[in-house]
Protein backbone atom coordinates (compact mmCIF):
# COMPACT_ATOMS: atom_id res chain seq x y z
CA UNK A 1 0.00 0.00 0.00
CA UNK A 2 1.60 3.37 -1.16
CA UNK A 3 0.61 6.25 1.27
CA UNK A 4 -0.36 9.59 -0.78
CA UNK A 5 -0.66 13.08 0.26
CA UNK A 6 -3.84 14.94 0.35
CA UNK A 7 -4.88 18.15 0.95
CA UNK A 8 -7.75 19.68 2.61
CA UNK A 9 -9.80 23.10 0.56
CA UNK A 10 -12.13 25.36 2.75
CA UNK A 11 -13.67 28.05 1.80
CA UNK A 12 -16.21 30.97 3.03
CA UNK A 13 -19.36 30.56 0.25
CA UNK A 14 -19.10 27.02 -0.14
CA UNK A 15 -20.63 24.46 1.55
CA UNK A 16 -17.94 21.36 1.75
CA UNK A 17 -14.54 20.54 3.31
CA UNK A 18 -13.01 18.98 -0.21
CA UNK A 19 -10.26 16.48 -0.04
CA UNK A 20 -8.11 16.39 -3.04
CA UNK A 21 -4.94 13.67 -3.96
CA UNK A 22 -1.62 15.85 -4.10
CA UNK A 23 -0.16 14.14 -6.72
CA UNK A 24 -2.75 13.59 -9.37
CA UNK A 25 -6.25 16.21 -8.53
CA UNK A 26 -8.67 13.50 -7.95
CA UNK A 27 -10.85 14.28 -5.37
CA UNK A 28 -11.66 11.61 -2.50
CA UNK A 29 -14.34 12.68 -0.58
CA UNK A 30 -16.20 16.22 0.63
CA UNK A 31 -17.33 16.94 4.52
CA UNK A 32 -20.50 18.44 3.35
CA UNK A 33 -22.52 21.49 5.58
CA UNK A 34 -19.73 23.24 6.53
CA UNK A 35 -17.89 26.87 5.15
CA UNK A 36 -15.07 28.21 7.10
CA UNK A 37 -13.82 31.24 8.39
CA UNK A 38 -10.01 32.33 7.78
CA UNK A 39 -7.80 29.65 9.46
CA UNK A 40 -10.97 27.79 10.88
CA UNK A 41 -9.85 24.09 9.70
CA UNK A 42 -8.05 22.31 12.05
CA UNK A 43 -6.59 18.82 12.80
CA UNK A 44 -7.38 16.86 15.72
CA UNK A 45 -5.36 13.85 15.80
CA UNK A 46 -5.57 11.69 12.40
CA UNK A 47 -8.94 10.81 12.58
CA UNK A 48 -11.13 14.15 13.62
CA UNK A 49 -11.63 17.45 11.69
CA UNK A 50 -13.19 20.67 13.29
CA UNK A 51 -14.65 23.46 11.35
CA UNK A 52 -15.47 26.98 12.41
CA UNK A 53 -18.56 28.19 10.81
CA UNK A 54 -18.36 31.36 8.88
CA UNK A 55 -20.72 34.12 10.43
CA UNK A 56 -22.47 31.62 13.14
CA UNK A 57 -21.69 31.14 16.82
CA UNK A 58 -21.09 27.20 15.43
CA UNK A 59 -18.45 24.65 15.05
CA UNK A 60 -18.79 21.37 13.33
CA UNK A 61 -16.82 18.53 14.16
CA UNK A 62 -16.20 15.43 11.48
CA UNK A 63 -14.83 12.22 11.47
CA UNK A 64 -13.05 10.88 7.94
CA UNK A 65 -15.62 8.31 8.26
CA UNK A 66 -18.29 10.00 7.58
CA UNK A 67 -19.26 12.87 5.03
CA UNK A 68 -21.86 14.70 7.88
CA UNK A 69 -21.07 16.54 10.90
CA UNK A 70 -20.74 14.19 14.16
CA UNK A 71 -21.26 17.16 16.20
CA UNK A 72 -22.84 20.78 15.97
CA UNK A 73 -21.94 22.71 18.73
CA UNK A 74 -23.24 25.86 19.66
CA UNK A 75 -20.79 28.24 21.09
CA UNK A 76 -20.76 31.67 23.24
CA UNK A 77 -20.26 33.93 20.00
CA UNK A 78 -19.10 33.69 16.74
CA UNK A 79 -15.96 30.94 15.70
CA UNK A 80 -12.56 32.04 14.35
CA UNK A 81 -9.43 30.70 13.89
CA UNK A 82 -8.19 26.99 15.23
CA UNK A 83 -5.79 25.02 16.08
CA UNK A 84 -4.73 21.70 18.07
CA UNK A 85 -1.99 19.99 19.66
CA UNK A 86 -0.22 17.57 17.84
CA UNK A 87 -1.69 14.80 19.99
CA UNK A 88 -4.79 16.00 19.25
CA UNK A 89 -5.26 16.45 23.50
CA UNK A 90 -6.52 20.08 23.72
CA UNK A 91 -8.16 22.20 21.02
CA UNK A 92 -7.85 26.30 20.66
CA UNK A 93 -10.00 28.94 19.14
CA UNK A 94 -9.54 32.64 19.01
CA UNK A 95 -12.87 35.55 18.02
CA UNK A 96 -13.74 38.43 16.99
CA UNK A 97 -13.47 39.99 20.70
CA UNK A 98 -10.08 38.97 21.07
CA UNK A 99 -10.63 35.94 23.38
CA UNK A 100 -9.58 32.38 23.19
CA UNK A 101 -11.25 29.37 24.11
CA UNK A 102 -9.42 26.01 24.91
CA UNK A 103 -11.09 22.72 25.03
CA UNK A 104 -10.33 19.37 26.57
CA UNK A 105 -11.36 16.85 23.35
CA UNK A 106 -11.34 13.53 25.26
CA UNK A 107 -13.92 14.78 27.48
CA UNK A 108 -15.35 18.04 25.73
CA UNK A 109 -15.21 20.35 28.65
CA UNK A 110 -14.20 24.23 28.50
CA UNK A 111 -11.17 24.04 30.52
CA UNK A 112 -10.29 27.85 29.98
CA UNK A 113 -11.05 31.60 28.56
CA UNK A 114 -9.24 34.61 28.72
CA UNK A 115 -9.13 37.91 26.65
CA UNK A 116 -5.94 37.79 25.02
CA UNK A 117 -6.09 40.83 22.44
CA UNK A 118 -7.77 44.31 22.18
CA UNK A 119 -8.74 43.30 18.79
CA UNK A 120 -10.18 40.20 16.51
CA UNK A 121 -7.56 37.34 16.47
CA UNK A 122 -6.64 36.27 13.08
CA UNK A 123 -4.39 33.30 13.26
CA UNK A 124 -3.90 31.19 16.26
CA UNK A 125 -1.05 27.93 16.30
CA UNK A 126 1.11 25.86 18.88
CA UNK A 127 4.57 25.08 18.64
CA UNK A 128 5.61 21.70 17.25
CA UNK A 129 6.01 20.75 20.98
CA UNK A 130 3.34 21.57 22.18
CA UNK A 131 5.09 24.57 25.05
CA UNK A 132 3.71 27.21 23.47
CA UNK A 133 0.61 28.89 21.97
CA UNK A 134 0.73 31.36 19.78
CA UNK A 135 -1.93 34.03 18.82
CA UNK A 136 -2.20 36.91 16.44
CA UNK A 137 -4.40 40.07 15.96
CA UNK A 138 -5.78 43.05 14.26
CA UNK A 139 -3.70 44.79 17.16
CA UNK A 140 -0.18 44.20 15.43
CA UNK A 141 0.94 41.88 18.27
CA UNK A 142 1.52 38.25 18.85
CA UNK A 143 1.83 36.82 22.39
CA UNK A 144 2.72 33.93 23.37
CA UNK A 145 1.54 31.49 26.10
CA UNK A 146 2.58 28.40 27.61
CA UNK A 147 0.27 25.57 27.78
CA UNK A 148 1.37 24.79 31.45
CA UNK A 149 -0.05 27.88 32.82
CA UNK A 150 -3.13 27.75 30.66
CA UNK A 151 -3.92 24.56 32.17
CA UNK A 152 -3.22 25.51 35.52
CA UNK A 153 -6.65 26.11 37.15
CA UNK A 154 -4.81 28.04 40.24
CA UNK A 155 -3.87 31.28 37.97
CA UNK A 156 -6.77 33.40 37.24
CA UNK A 157 -4.95 35.86 35.90
CA UNK A 158 -3.35 35.01 32.66
CA UNK A 159 -0.19 36.39 31.79
CA UNK A 160 2.11 36.08 28.36
CA UNK A 161 5.36 34.36 28.27
CA UNK A 162 6.43 37.23 25.88
CA UNK A 163 4.80 39.46 23.52
CA UNK A 164 6.05 41.03 20.22
CA UNK A 165 5.10 44.40 19.35
CA UNK A 166 6.97 45.03 16.14
CA UNK A 167 3.83 44.82 13.64
CA UNK A 168 2.73 48.33 12.76
CA UNK A 169 -0.58 47.00 11.37
CA UNK A 170 -2.68 43.42 11.79
CA UNK A 171 -0.80 40.00 11.53
CA UNK A 172 -2.33 37.97 9.10
CA UNK A 173 -0.27 34.61 9.16
CA UNK A 174 2.53 32.95 11.96
CA UNK A 175 4.03 29.98 10.87
CA UNK A 176 6.36 27.87 13.90
CA UNK A 177 9.55 26.02 12.83
CA UNK A 178 11.04 23.12 13.79
CA UNK A 179 12.52 22.68 17.32
CA UNK A 180 10.05 23.02 19.43
CA UNK A 181 9.80 25.75 22.27
CA UNK A 182 13.64 26.67 20.65
CA UNK A 183 12.37 27.16 17.23
CA UNK A 184 11.98 30.67 15.03
CA UNK A 185 8.39 32.01 14.16
CA UNK A 186 7.47 33.58 11.01
CA UNK A 187 4.90 35.99 10.45
CA UNK A 188 3.17 38.64 8.32
CA UNK A 189 1.37 41.68 8.46
CA UNK A 190 -0.67 44.12 5.95
CA UNK A 191 2.32 46.51 7.09
CA UNK A 192 4.51 44.62 3.93
CA UNK A 193 7.03 43.08 6.32
CA UNK A 194 7.76 39.44 7.50
CA UNK A 195 9.67 38.91 10.29
CA UNK A 196 11.51 35.90 11.98
CA UNK A 197 11.56 36.21 15.69
CA UNK A 198 13.46 34.10 18.47
CA UNK A 199 11.45 32.42 21.27
CA UNK A 200 14.58 31.63 23.18
CA UNK A 201 16.27 35.21 22.87
CA UNK A 202 12.44 36.77 22.70
CA UNK A 203 13.42 38.92 19.71
CA UNK A 204 13.28 39.51 15.91
CA UNK A 205 15.95 38.43 14.26
CA UNK A 206 14.91 39.86 10.93
CA UNK A 207 12.89 41.74 9.00
CA UNK A 208 11.99 41.61 5.11
CA UNK A 209 10.16 44.24 3.03
CA UNK A 210 7.28 43.42 0.55
CA UNK A 211 5.93 45.68 -2.39
CA UNK A 212 2.45 44.59 -1.27
CA UNK A 213 0.35 43.68 2.07
CA UNK A 214 0.72 39.72 2.74
CA UNK A 215 -1.59 37.53 3.90
CA UNK A 216 -0.17 33.89 4.54
CA UNK A 217 3.96 32.50 5.06
CA UNK A 218 4.99 29.01 4.84
CA UNK A 219 8.28 27.61 5.03
CA UNK A 220 10.30 24.84 4.17
CA UNK A 221 10.98 21.91 6.32
CA UNK A 222 14.90 22.94 6.24
CA UNK A 223 14.00 26.61 7.09
CA UNK A 224 16.32 27.72 4.33
CA UNK A 225 13.10 28.93 1.66
CA UNK A 226 10.70 31.59 2.78
CA UNK A 227 7.12 31.92 0.81
CA UNK A 228 5.35 34.83 1.57
CA UNK A 229 1.53 35.40 -0.48
CA UNK A 230 0.93 38.70 -0.92
CA UNK A 231 -2.32 40.80 -1.66
CA UNK A 232 -1.15 41.60 -5.34
CA UNK A 233 -1.41 37.99 -6.40
CA UNK A 234 1.83 37.24 -6.52
CA UNK A 235 3.93 34.17 -4.12
CA UNK A 236 7.42 36.04 -3.29
CA UNK A 237 10.21 33.26 -2.26
CA UNK A 238 13.11 34.15 -0.69
CA UNK A 239 16.37 32.22 -0.27
CA UNK A 240 16.91 32.75 4.17
CA UNK A 241 21.01 31.28 3.67
CA UNK A 242 22.14 33.95 1.28
CA UNK A 243 19.84 36.53 3.27
CA UNK A 244 21.59 35.82 6.52
CA UNK A 245 24.96 35.65 4.67
CA UNK A 246 24.06 39.50 3.44
CA UNK A 247 22.71 40.87 6.30
CA UNK A 248 26.25 39.04 8.27
CA UNK A 249 28.26 40.92 5.88
CA UNK A 250 26.57 44.18 6.50
CA UNK A 251 27.25 44.18 9.78
CA UNK A 252 30.86 43.08 9.68
CA UNK A 253 31.12 45.99 7.60
CA UNK A 254 29.59 48.25 9.59
CA UNK A 255 30.82 46.66 12.87
CA UNK A 256 27.83 47.35 14.55
CA UNK A 257 24.70 44.71 15.67
CA UNK A 258 21.34 45.14 16.01
CA UNK A 259 17.92 43.61 17.21
CA UNK A 260 16.88 43.44 13.37
CA UNK A 261 19.12 43.02 10.27
CA UNK A 262 17.74 45.71 7.72
CA UNK A 263 18.76 44.39 4.17
CA UNK A 264 19.13 46.96 1.89
CA UNK A 265 16.09 47.03 -1.14
CA UNK A 266 18.45 45.94 -3.85
CA UNK A 267 19.41 42.56 -2.11
CA UNK A 268 15.92 42.18 -1.50
CA UNK A 269 14.80 42.09 -4.89
CA UNK A 270 18.30 40.33 -6.06
CA UNK A 271 17.04 37.24 -3.28
CA UNK A 272 13.29 37.04 -4.24
CA UNK A 273 11.88 35.05 -6.69
CA UNK A 274 7.90 35.00 -7.50
CA UNK A 275 5.23 32.95 -8.67
CA UNK A 276 2.98 34.38 -11.14
CA UNK A 277 -0.24 33.08 -11.80
CA UNK A 278 -2.98 33.99 -14.20
CA UNK A 279 -5.22 35.18 -11.67
CA UNK A 280 -4.52 38.73 -10.10
CA UNK A 281 -6.57 37.96 -6.94
CA UNK A 282 -4.85 38.20 -3.74
CA UNK A 283 -3.34 35.14 -2.32
CA UNK A 284 -5.27 33.58 1.10
CA UNK A 285 -3.69 30.39 2.04
CA UNK A 286 -0.06 28.79 1.38
CA UNK A 287 0.89 25.01 2.04
CA UNK A 288 3.92 22.89 1.28
CA UNK A 289 3.89 19.17 0.74
CA UNK A 290 6.14 17.34 2.97
CA UNK A 291 9.04 16.80 1.07
CA UNK A 292 9.02 20.89 -0.05
CA UNK A 293 8.70 19.98 -4.16
CA UNK A 294 5.41 20.93 -3.95
CA UNK A 295 3.40 24.47 -2.99
CA UNK A 296 0.02 24.73 -3.25
CA UNK A 297 -1.89 28.00 -2.90
CA UNK A 298 -5.37 29.74 -2.95
CA UNK A 299 -6.88 32.63 -4.07
CA UNK A 300 -9.79 34.87 -3.40
CA UNK A 301 -11.59 34.05 -6.25
CA UNK A 302 -11.11 30.64 -5.33
CA UNK A 303 -8.54 29.24 -7.29
CA UNK A 304 -6.09 26.60 -6.54
CA UNK A 305 -2.74 26.00 -7.86
CA UNK A 306 -0.46 23.27 -7.16
CA UNK A 307 3.10 24.53 -8.01
CA UNK A 308 6.48 23.08 -8.56
CA UNK A 309 9.08 25.19 -6.10
CA UNK A 310 12.30 23.98 -8.64
CA UNK A 311 10.80 25.63 -12.03
CA UNK A 312 8.01 27.87 -10.02
CA UNK A 313 5.29 26.49 -12.98
CA UNK A 314 2.07 25.18 -12.29
CA UNK A 315 1.27 21.95 -12.31
CA UNK A 316 -1.63 21.73 -11.62
CA UNK A 317 -5.00 23.78 -10.89
CA UNK A 318 -7.96 21.85 -9.44
CA UNK A 319 -11.40 23.01 -9.62
CA UNK A 320 -12.04 26.66 -8.74
CA UNK A 321 -14.18 26.74 -5.60
CA UNK A 322 -17.62 28.91 -4.90
CA UNK A 323 -15.49 31.52 -2.98
CA UNK A 324 -12.16 32.53 -1.17
CA UNK A 325 -9.68 29.61 0.00
CA UNK A 326 -9.66 30.07 3.74
CA UNK A 327 -7.58 27.03 4.57
CA UNK A 328 -5.54 24.78 2.87
CA UNK A 329 -4.24 21.71 4.88
CA UNK A 330 -1.76 18.96 3.92
CA UNK A 331 -1.88 15.01 5.10
CA UNK A 332 -1.58 11.66 4.66
CA UNK A 333 -4.80 10.02 3.29
CA UNK A 334 -6.59 9.51 6.29
CA UNK A 335 -9.90 7.59 4.47
CA UNK A 336 -9.31 3.70 4.69
CA UNK A 337 -11.39 3.22 0.88
CA UNK A 338 -12.79 -0.10 1.99
CA UNK A 339 -14.82 1.76 4.94
CA UNK A 340 -15.91 5.18 3.47
CA UNK A 341 -19.47 5.43 3.54
CA UNK A 342 -20.75 1.88 3.95
CA UNK A 343 -23.11 1.16 6.54
CA UNK A 344 -23.43 2.15 10.29
CA UNK A 345 -23.47 -1.50 11.68
CA UNK A 346 -20.31 -2.05 9.36
CA UNK A 347 -18.15 0.75 11.21
CA UNK A 348 -16.23 0.77 14.22
CA UNK A 349 -17.40 3.08 16.48
CA UNK A 350 -14.75 5.08 17.55
CA UNK A 351 -15.78 8.27 18.35
CA UNK A 352 -13.50 9.16 21.53
CA UNK A 353 -14.75 13.10 20.93
CA UNK A 354 -17.28 14.48 22.80
CA UNK A 355 -18.71 17.85 21.99
CA UNK A 356 -17.13 21.10 23.17
CA UNK A 357 -18.75 22.66 25.96
CA UNK A 358 -20.17 25.95 25.97
CA UNK A 359 -19.27 27.18 29.27
CA UNK A 360 -16.62 26.57 31.78
CA UNK A 361 -17.25 23.38 34.29
CA UNK A 362 -15.27 21.08 36.60
CA UNK A 363 -15.45 18.53 34.12
CA UNK A 364 -11.95 18.39 32.86
CA UNK A 365 -9.29 16.05 34.23
CA UNK A 366 -5.48 15.41 32.73
CA UNK A 367 -6.16 11.95 33.31
CA UNK A 368 -9.04 10.85 30.54
CA UNK A 369 -7.37 9.08 27.98
CA UNK A 370 -8.02 10.23 24.35
CA UNK A 371 -7.65 7.22 21.66
CA UNK A 372 -6.05 8.29 18.01
CA UNK A 373 -4.91 6.51 15.78
CA UNK A 374 -1.40 6.36 14.03
CA UNK A 375 -0.90 7.30 10.86
CA UNK A 376 -1.05 4.94 7.93
CA UNK A 377 2.96 5.01 7.32
CA UNK A 378 3.66 4.19 10.76
CA UNK A 379 1.48 0.99 10.24
CA UNK A 380 3.44 0.07 7.18
CA UNK A 381 6.31 0.59 9.91
CA UNK A 382 5.15 -2.15 11.88
CA UNK A 383 4.17 -4.68 9.56
CA UNK A 384 7.91 -5.00 8.41
CA UNK A 385 9.21 -5.20 12.13
CA UNK A 386 7.01 -7.91 13.07
CA UNK A 387 7.65 -9.52 9.67
CA UNK A 388 11.52 -9.34 10.32
CA UNK A 389 10.89 -10.59 13.79
CA UNK A 390 9.16 -13.71 12.60
CA UNK A 391 11.93 -13.94 10.15
CA UNK A 392 14.51 -13.95 13.03
CA UNK A 393 12.45 -16.03 15.08
CA UNK A 394 12.20 -18.90 12.27
CA UNK A 395 16.12 -18.59 11.32
CA UNK A 396 17.96 -17.38 14.41
CA UNK A 397 16.47 -19.80 17.40
CA UNK A 398 19.48 -18.22 19.39
CA UNK A 399 17.87 -14.84 18.75
CA UNK A 400 14.44 -16.35 19.88
CA UNK A 401 16.10 -17.77 23.46
CA UNK A 402 18.47 -14.47 23.91
CA UNK A 403 14.89 -12.31 23.73
CA UNK A 404 13.25 -14.80 26.10
CA UNK A 405 15.51 -14.74 29.01
CA UNK A 406 15.27 -10.37 28.45
CA UNK A 407 11.70 -10.96 28.83
CA UNK A 408 12.38 -12.70 31.92
CA UNK A 409 14.63 -10.06 33.46
CA UNK A 410 12.22 -7.18 32.63
CA UNK A 411 9.64 -8.74 34.31
CA UNK A 412 11.69 -9.60 37.54
CA UNK A 413 13.02 -5.37 37.30
CA UNK A 414 9.07 -4.63 37.26
CA UNK A 415 8.23 -7.04 40.08
CA UNK A 416 11.31 -5.51 41.84
CA UNK A 417 10.37 -2.21 40.88
CA UNK A 418 6.53 -2.61 42.22
CA UNK A 419 7.94 -3.76 45.78
CA UNK A 420 10.31 -0.79 45.96
CA UNK A 421 7.32 2.08 45.29
CA UNK A 422 5.04 0.09 47.33
CA UNK A 423 7.82 0.43 50.39
CA UNK A 424 8.43 4.21 49.32
CA UNK A 425 4.76 4.83 49.57
CA UNK A 426 4.37 3.30 52.96
CA UNK A 427 7.32 5.42 54.14
CA UNK A 428 5.98 8.60 52.86
CA UNK A 429 2.36 8.18 54.56
CA UNK A 430 4.88 7.60 57.82
CA UNK A 431 6.36 10.72 57.35
CA UNK A 432 3.31 12.46 56.33
CA UNK A 433 1.76 11.40 59.71
CA UNK A 434 4.64 12.61 61.24
CA UNK A 435 4.53 15.74 60.52
CA UNK A 436 0.92 16.38 61.33
CA UNK A 437 1.53 15.67 64.90
CA UNK A 438 4.49 17.91 64.77
CA UNK A 439 2.24 20.45 63.40
CA UNK A 440 -0.23 20.02 65.90
CA UNK A 441 2.29 20.43 68.92
CA UNK A 442 3.49 23.69 67.73
CA UNK A 443 0.04 24.91 67.09
CA UNK A 444 -0.59 24.16 71.18
CA UNK A 445 2.66 25.79 72.13
CA UNK A 446 1.51 28.99 69.66
CA UNK A 447 -1.54 29.14 71.76
CA UNK A 448 0.23 29.10 75.10
CA UNK A 449 2.66 31.59 74.29
CA UNK A 450 -0.44 34.01 73.13
CA UNK A 451 -2.39 33.26 76.66
CA UNK A 452 1.28 34.03 78.43
CA UNK A 453 1.49 37.65 76.46
CA UNK A 454 -2.26 38.51 77.09
CA UNK A 455 -1.91 37.79 80.64
CA UNK A 456 1.51 39.64 81.01
CA UNK A 457 0.53 42.67 79.47
CA UNK A 458 -2.71 42.80 81.52
CA UNK A 459 -1.04 42.38 84.77
CA UNK A 460 0.88 45.54 84.18
CA UNK A 461 -0.34 48.97 86.02
CA UNK A 462 -0.42 50.69 83.32
CA UNK A 463 -2.06 48.44 81.25
CA UNK A 464 -4.89 47.91 83.71
CA UNK A 465 -5.64 51.83 83.89
CA UNK A 466 -5.57 51.78 79.99
CA UNK A 467 -7.90 49.03 79.83
CA UNK A 468 -10.15 50.21 82.61
CA UNK A 469 -10.43 53.49 80.71
CA UNK A 470 -10.94 52.15 77.69
CA UNK A 471 -13.91 50.46 78.94
CA UNK A 472 -15.22 52.84 80.93
CA UNK A 473 -15.32 55.44 77.47
CA UNK A 474 -17.00 52.86 75.46
CA UNK A 475 -19.44 52.04 78.19
CA UNK A 476 -20.56 56.14 78.13
CA UNK A 477 -20.38 55.73 74.45
CA UNK A 478 -22.98 53.03 74.42
CA UNK A 479 -25.24 54.29 76.84
CA UNK A 480 -25.04 57.57 74.74
CA UNK A 481 -26.14 55.68 71.81
CA UNK A 482 -28.95 53.84 73.42
CA UNK A 483 -30.47 57.15 74.98
CA UNK A 484 -31.09 58.44 72.17
CA UNK A 485 -32.54 55.16 70.17
CA UNK A 486 -34.82 55.58 73.46
CA UNK A 487 -35.90 58.87 72.32
CA UNK A 488 -36.51 58.12 68.46
CA UNK A 489 -38.44 55.53 69.98
CA UNK A 490 -40.48 57.76 71.90
CA UNK A 491 -40.90 59.92 69.47
CA UNK A 492 -42.20 57.96 67.24
CA UNK A 493 -44.35 56.19 69.33
CA UNK A 494 -46.23 59.53 70.23
CA UNK A 495 -46.26 60.41 66.38
CA UNK A 496 -48.07 57.18 66.18
CA UNK A 497 -50.53 57.40 69.15
CA UNK A 498 -51.25 61.16 67.41
CA UNK A 499 -52.06 59.14 64.20
CA UNK A 500 -53.97 56.56 65.87
CA UNK A 501 -56.22 59.03 67.22
CA UNK A 502 -56.73 61.52 64.28
CA UNK A 503 -57.61 58.21 62.39
CA UNK A 504 -60.10 57.18 65.35
CA UNK A 505 -61.49 60.93 65.04
CA UNK A 506 -62.27 60.71 61.24
CA UNK A 507 -63.71 57.43 61.82
CA UNK A 508 -66.41 58.14 64.06
CA UNK A 509 -67.25 61.34 62.23
CA UNK A 510 -67.88 59.07 58.91
CA UNK A 511 -69.68 56.84 61.20
CA UNK A 512 -72.01 59.82 62.37
CA UNK A 513 -71.90 61.06 58.91
CA UNK A 514 -73.40 57.66 57.65
CA UNK A 515 -76.25 57.36 60.57
CA UNK A 516 -77.76 60.71 60.06
CA UNK A 517 -77.77 60.02 56.35
CA UNK A 518 -80.73 57.21 56.30
CA UNK A 519 -82.88 59.66 58.52
CA UNK A 520 -82.77 62.51 56.61
CA UNK A 521 -83.65 60.43 53.35
CA UNK A 522 -86.70 58.76 55.32
CA UNK A 523 -87.75 62.48 56.38
CA UNK A 524 -87.68 64.13 52.96
CA UNK A 525 -89.54 60.92 51.52
CA UNK A 526 -92.38 61.52 54.10
CA UNK A 527 -92.77 64.80 53.43
CA UNK A 528 -92.55 64.58 49.97
CA UNK A 529 -95.21 62.30 49.37
CA UNK A 530 -98.17 63.43 47.42
CA UNK A 531 -101.60 64.71 49.48
CA UNK A 532 -104.36 62.42 48.80
CA UNK A 533 -107.86 64.02 48.67
CA UNK A 534 -109.86 63.67 52.03
CA UNK A 535 -112.83 61.59 51.93
CA UNK A 536 -115.48 60.88 54.46
CA UNK A 537 -114.20 58.38 57.42
CA UNK A 538 -115.82 57.00 60.26
CA UNK A 539 -115.07 59.00 63.61
CA UNK A 540 -112.84 55.58 64.58
CA UNK A 541 -110.55 55.47 61.18
CA UNK A 542 -110.33 59.54 61.92
CA UNK A 543 -108.40 58.85 64.78
CA UNK A 544 -106.21 56.28 64.02
CA UNK A 545 -105.08 58.73 60.48
CA UNK A 546 -104.11 61.35 63.06
CA UNK A 547 -101.76 58.61 64.63
CA UNK A 548 -100.22 57.97 61.79
CA UNK A 549 -99.00 61.40 61.10
CA UNK A 550 -95.19 61.44 61.30
CA UNK A 551 -94.42 63.04 64.40
CA UNK A 552 -90.78 62.32 64.49
CA UNK A 553 -89.76 64.49 61.83
CA UNK A 554 -90.07 67.44 63.72
CA UNK A 555 -87.47 67.10 66.73
CA UNK A 556 -84.69 65.62 63.50
CA UNK A 557 -85.55 69.23 62.34
CA UNK A 558 -84.46 70.58 65.97
CA UNK A 559 -81.15 68.74 66.24
CA UNK A 560 -79.94 70.14 63.29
Amino acid sequence: MVVSEVITLASKDDTGIYLYDLRNGTLQTTLTNSSAVDNGVCLIGTEYVAVSQSGKALLHLYSWNKDSPMYKIPMQEKTGPLCATSDGLYCCMGTASGTIYIWETASGALVRTWEAHYNKITTITFTRDDCFLLSGGDDGVINVWTLESLLNKEESLMRTKTSFTDHSLGITSIYCGYGGSNSRVYSVSNDRTCRVWDLVQQRAITSIVFPTNLTSVVVDASETVLYVGGGDGVIYQTDLISLSQTSLDMQHSQQQQSFVTNVSNQLQQQLKKTFVSSSSKSITALNLSFDGSLLISGTLDGQCNIWDTFSRQTVRSIASLKGAITSIQVLFNPIDNLSMNQDSNRKQSNQPLQPFEKYTSDKASSNIPIKLSTLPINNQFNQLIESSLTFNNQYNPSINNNTQQQESTEESNNNNNISNNEENIANMVKEINRFKQELDKQKKLNRKLVDQMVEDSISKGDDKQQIQKQREAIMNKNLMEIEKQDKEERKKEQQEQKQKQQQQKKQEKVAAAVEQEPEEEQDLILLEKPKTPKQPKKPAQAKQSAKKVPIKALPSKAKK
